[in-house]
């Protein structure tokens, strides 16, 4: 069999670095387009994420809902969502509130952690909580923030 009869041979030929090492082409850059920008949003919303030791989540929802929830949500307002997931990163717990300025939320997180009933929960459940993150999210324009009354 000719070179030009086996397709194997037509290939081009291997480079100096393994498949999983090469690089793509170049191509020109283009200027990434700016974020857009959300003109004095009259609210935001906190997204808090838990993580859970495995195993505990079932403990730390049962005793927000009879103890932290009662607590925490006349301090903090408007309760946006309260989940845990279950597909993609498991054991957490996602909560979200929303504020309309960062000194209502610096104001109302004061009041919660002067709180002794709170406090009090926090060491009953802290146990359970591996890490915790916190985004700020800006609702997009056209988008009007819902929460539980």
């Amino acid at each position: 069999m000719t070179r030009s009869e086996n397709p194997a041979a037509q290939r081009p030929a291997r480079r100096d670095r393994p498949a999983n090492q090469r690089t793509l082409p170049r191509r020109e850059a283009k200027p990434a387009e700016p974020a857009p920008a959300f003109e004095d949003p009259n609210m935001f919303v906190e997204e808090r994420i838990y993580t859970m030791h495995p195993g505990t989540i079932g403990n730390y929802i049962k005793a927000y809902a009879a103890e932290g929830l009662a607590i925490q949500k006349p301090i903090l307002g408007r309760l946006v969502g309260y989940y845990s997931t279950e597909f993609g990163p498991l054991n957490q717990v996602i909560h979200m509130w929303a504020y309309e300025t960062l000194a209502e939320r610096a104001e109302r997180r004061t009041k919660l952690f002067a709180n002794q009933a709170w406090l009090d929960y926090l060491a009953k459940v802290r146990p359970f909580i591996a890490t915790q993150e916190s985004k700020l999210l800006v609702p997009a324009p056209f988008l009007q923030v819902k929460w539980q009354d």
